[in-house]
């Protein structure tokens, strides 16, 4: 479907190039583009920016609940338990932050995905730390590193 002469042969991006003069961009991990697909293909198919925007605001507050329950096990707290206001504030910042909840939601980028990899791993970690034993957890951060790509 690229028919016109400077659609092809752009070498500038960093990527691969095939015979036919086609490139492709390898530096980010697929699942940072097969995710939204999916998400397109779960809520009817169609790729409109509503639902670009509802994804990207779902990976927001998959951060967010990552950040709260981090901010719970730095402090030797329990979520179900008890009210605790550090968590609470380290939440309200990160959901209305300008930078994030633009970005959020207003554009997709794969970086914004690996954001929230990143802070599960993080999370992951912390509980290793405190729990080297636990087989499921060193699988689950192997699992959160091979998808961060």
């Amino acid at each position: 479907s690229y028919e016109k002469a400077g659609d092809v042969r752009v070498g500038g991006l960093g990527g691969l190039t095939d015979a036919e003069g086609d490139c492709y961009y390898v530096s980010y991990p697929p699942l940072g583009f097969y995710m939204p697909y999916f998400f397109m293909q779960a809520t009817g198919g169609e790729v409109t920016v509503e639902k670009m925007t509802a994804f990207s605001l779902t990976v927001h507050f998959v951060c967010a609940f990552f950040i709260w329950l981090f901010m719970y096990l730095i402090c030797n707290k329990n979520p179900p338990e008890d009210f605790f206001r550090p968590a609470f504030i380290a939440v309200a910042i990160y959901l209305f932050a300008p930078a994030t909840l633009w970005f959020h939601s207003n554009i997709y980028f794969v970086d914004m995905l690996v954001q929230a990899f990143w802070i599960i791993e993080v999370y992951l970690l912390l509980k290793l730390i405190k729990n080297p034993e636990n087989r499921r957890l060193w699988i689950w951060l192997g699992i959160m590193n091979f998808a961060a790509g």
